[in-house]
């Protein structure tokens, strides 16, 4: 049951209780967000790569798994970007992929999602515990 009224600082203006409302919850149980990913890893650096790897959050509630969103931030740019090599991962066994196209020694660092058919139940973003450098030309 749910019952409504506005309050008002002029207590003689308060509106009346609503009528009683009785409502049912879409499945009867509440929904979660999946964990966000952990142990999330930038190693094996070249000129332009780093190997990225992470562990599946616990995936809780109603989500459908429809990909993972893996972003990149250089410390020397303002805005994230979707690394090449690590775009179209669509298998939630498939924690694995090599970030290329990265600019040649600068620090990265790594936000790792994921994205279920409903994204208010998507995870919050994990990422690297500290930004890794690729290699000097």
């Amino acid at each position: 049951e749910i019952r409504l009224r506005a309050e008002c600082t002029d207590m003689s203006a308060l509106s009346p209780w609503s009528e009683v409302a009785i409502f049912q919850t879409e499945s009867g149980d509440c929904k979660q967000q999946s964990l966000p990913p952990s142990f999330v890893t930038a190693s094996d650096p070249t000129i332009s790569s780093l190997r990225l790897s992470w562990t599946a959050g616990e995936q809780r509630g109603n989500c459908t798994f429809v990909s993972w969103q893996v972003m990149v931030l250089a410390e020397n740019k303002a805005a994230m970007e979707e690394p090449q090599g690590c775009k179209g991962l669509t298998e939630r066994t498939e924690t694995e992929c090599i970030a290329t196209g990265l600019q040649s020694n600068v620090a990265h660092n790594f936000l790792i999602q994921e994205v279920c058919s409903d994204d208010r139940l998507s995870s919050p973003w994990g990422r690297t515990s500290m930004a890794v450098s690729t290699d000097v030309r």
